[in-house]
């Protein structure tokens, strides 16, 4: 949308505590991403059921 592409340069790069805070560091980003967990009042992660997972492997059917 044009609102959001004109005020992209005032949405936050990052934030200020994990796991929002980006360090530049390899190493660090590694371990974060391996081992650490996100945890996220606004959202909920959960594993897919089996009826998720089954029509993801279906291909789309485009519609003219």
């Amino acid at each position: 949308s044009g609102y959001v592409q004109r005020a992209v340069d005032l949405f936050p790069k990052q934030g200020s505590k994990a796991p929002w805070r980006l360090y530049q560091n390899y190493v660090k980003d590694i371990f974060s991403l391996k081992y650490g967990t996100l945890q996220d009042e606004a959202m909920q992660f959960k594993k897919a059921s089996a009826d998720v997972l089954e029509t993801a492997d279906k291909p789309e059917l485009d519609v003219a």
